[in-house]
């Protein structure tokens, strides 16, 4: 339960695919279920576009829900550790798929 934060209790996850509409991409959203074969996988809905093979949002068979907002400030004193940028490791679409 979430409290007095919403009339019923619960916790609600919204999240716009809010992308450039003049995009091409903006005109092939998609949902797909998916229903992997891993042994403690869980099915899930990706909710994007087509041909993105990550998530930029989604929610699980078990009511997980995930979604990416990208915040970035260009200037390098806002931060206490300035952030890293390296192309090794995993696409954070990928990471987010795999986390529900």
């Amino acid at each position: 339960m979430w409290g007095p934060a919403t009339a019923d209790g619960k916790v609600y996850h919204l999240r716009a695919l809010d992308w450039d509409n003049t995009a091409p991409i903006s005109k092939h959203p998609s949902i797909i279920i998916y229903d992997p074969s891993e042994p403690g996988s869980n099915v899930f809905a990706n909710i994007g576009f087509m041909g993105l093979i990550g998530s930029l949002t989604g929610m699980s068979k078990n009511g997980i829900t995930i979604g990416e907002k990208v915040m970035i400030d260009s200037d390098p004193s806002s931060y206490q550790i300035p952030p890293e940028t390296t192309y090794f490791g995993k696409p954070w679409l990928w990471v987010l798929r795999d986390s529900i």
